[in-house]
């Protein structure tokens, strides 16, 4: 409380400046600035996510007449119709992830190199490098597709909770058959 008194007394050092307002802008985000959403921006935000597998950060910088992700991502949970285009067009980015696994699998350009001998050597940094980036494009394409490229564990959790699902309704049906005999036994005494 003596503090608050003494910052606010006309002998104290310490001033209050009032700030500026600051316009809020999307720095390092590229994009425009906030926009409305319109129906044809929307399919052109999904026609360039669904031809790309680079991040949405990454669209909004190379594509300054789309707005920052940060509206974007507010235009997915306000409207319906866009959000729902919005994951098709991720969903079409899993076939072009498995294109480029292919891609990157196939190119052993980096594989080896030559050293200061001349010798042909092993790059194993390339060779490691190389199995992330197809690491994480099936990762991606699994989460976005489970049924085309996901893993078996998935359909394993499926079967588990199905099987769960009976034991649940069997153990409800024995319970209300006990239930039933009790109010039954209730009577007779």
């Amino acid at each position: 409380m003596r503090k608050k008194q003494e910052a606010q007394s006309p002998a104290s050092p310490i001033k209050k400046v009032p700030q500026k307002k600051r316009v809020k802008k999307n720095p390092g985000t590229g994009g425009a600035p906030s926009i409305e959403y319109t129906e044809e921006m929307g399919k052109h935000i999904c026609d360039l996510v669904a031809k790309s597998t680079t991040s949405l950060e990454n669209i909004c910088k190379a594509n300054p007449n789309i707005p920052s992700p940060d509206t974007i991502y507010t235009w997915r949970l306000r409207n319906k119709g866009f959000s729902e285009d919005y994951l098709q067009a991720k969903r079409e980015q899993a076939f072009l992830y498995q294109e480029e696994t292919i891609h990157i699998a196939n190119d052993d350009s980096r594989d080896f190199y030559i050293d200061k001998d001349g010798s042909l050597k092993p790059n194993p940094v390339a060779v490691a490098r190389d199995g992330l980036k197809i690491k994480t494009r099936n990762f991606h394409a699994g989460k976005l597709l489970p049924k085309i490229y996901g893993d078996r564990a998935g359909e394993d959790i499926v079967a588990q909770n199905s099987a769960l699902a009976e034991t649940v309704a069997l153990l409800q049906s024995q319970l209300a058959a006990t239930k039933e005999l009790n109010k039954a036994h209730e009577k007779e005494y």
